[in-house]
């Protein structure tokens, strides 16, 4: 079994229903989060094999 490295956590901003953050879909929000890890760390986006989403309500 190959070993796993978090490497960092980041949060989204809370929307609301009709919000600021509406018209942005969850796939492209999640996205910039992941664009920002990976400028920040500098970890290879091509060794990045999974990744996990939590939802918080």
């Amino acid at each position: 079994m190959a070993d796993a490295y978090i490497v960092s956590a980041r949060r989204t901003a809370g929307g609301r229903r009709n919000g600021q953050l509406s018209d942005i879909h969850p796939a492209d929000l999640g996205g910039r989060v992941l664009d920002a890890i990976v400028a920040e760390t500098g970890v290879d986006p091509a060794a990045i094999d999974d990744v996990t989403i939590v939802e918080r309500v």
